[in-house]
């Protein structure tokens, strides 16, 4: 019985990996050496609206997403949301993108050909293989958000992180999961010595 609950154990958290694993993103980040974040407590959004930028077709249930993913985070991270612009120490908003892209790969293909007999110059030769090449296009939407911190005292930008994804069917069927997986994978590098 021991053994049965260990392999439905190692079997869930197995499960549990490949789950949160499966809207991984390509992250990155980038910080202005001019400006510390250390002290940061509290923070505003930069505009009403939230993001500076998205697509005029964007679903507006998808900024919401976004806005509230970003705030859950922070605050996970100890920053306080407050209303005063003068009294915050950052702002933050964000942007958000896609683009169609095309990948092309070419690879080495072998295959047989059988045939058996005497050839043209007399030779007698059973079965052949030859190389070729194959061509594989594939179509595929790529999406984008960027979250930029700006310091309020210096109105500088002082952080921006970003990540990239190939947008799967899935991803849309699962849109929330997914937008709070990757816009905890972006935050996880903004004032990380935050307590």
């Amino acid at each position: 019985m021991r053994i049965l609950k260990s392999v439905i154990t190692v079997t869930a958290l197995v499960f549990l990996a490949g789950c949160s694993s499966t809207y991984n993103a390509k992250v990155n980040f980038d910080t202005n050496p001019a400006i510390s974040t250390a002290d940061y407590k509290t923070y505003v959004w930069l505009s009403d609206k939230h993001a500076l930028a998205a697509p005029e077709d964007v679903n507006p249930i998808t900024l919401v997403k976004i806005s509230t993913a970003i705030e859950a985070e922070l605050e996970k991270k100890g920053f306080t949301q407050i209303t005063s612009e003068t009294d915050a120490d950052f702002a933050v908003a964000f942007t958000l993108g896609s683009r169609d892209k095309i990948k092309v790969t070419n690879f080495p293909v072998t295959y047989n050909h059988f045939d058996w007999g005497y050839g043209y110059y007399g030779d007698y030769h059973m079965g052949m293989s030859r190389v070729g090449t194959e061509t594989r296009v594939t179509n595929y939407t790529e999406g984008k958000v960027a979250i930029d911190i700006y310091d309020v005292k210096s109105h500088q930008p002082a952080w921006h992180g970003w990540a990239t994804k190939r947008l799967t069917s899935n991803d849309e069927k699962n849109e929330t999961e997914v937008v709070n997986v990757v816009v905890a994978q972006v935050l996880a590098n903004f004032a990380v010595t935050q307590q």
